[in-house]
């Protein structure tokens, strides 16, 4: 298992849901 493309995508995940929220 690859941790870092799991930590990547995870981290993905978090912005764009900052993003939806300023956007809100």
């Amino acid at each position: 298992m690859n941790v870092d493309i799991l930590l990547k995508s995870s981290l993905q995940s978090l912005i764009k849901k900052r993003v939806e929220w300023r956007k809100l």
